[in-house]
């Protein structure tokens, strides 16, 4: 019987999740300077859970990542998340 607190959102094809998108612009400051990244989350709040995980400081939304950025983003988080030599 699956957990209720460990639900997991549906995949829609190539594993990629079924909701949308967007990016958040977020800094960091570095060795005597501010750095910028961009963050993908679903919405602010998963935004400013996200960023706080990282370390860096929210700053603003900057709109919805299309489906072809979405598939290189997710290819690239898969890629880092994995586990070295397979």
């Amino acid at each position: 019987m699956p957990d209720a607190g460990n639900v997991q959102e549906s995949k829609g094809e190539n594993g990629l999740p079924a909701r949308s998108m967007k990016q958040f612009a977020c800094r960091y400051f570095h060795e005597g300077s501010w750095w910028g990244i961009n963050l993908s989350a679903y919405d602010w709040a998963d935004a400013e859970a996200r960023a706080k995980k990282l370390g860096v400081q929210l700053d603003e939304e900057i709109g919805t990542i299309g489906a072809d950025v979405a598939v290189r983003l997710w290819t690239i988080i898969k890629n880092l998340t994995s586990p070295r030599g397979r």
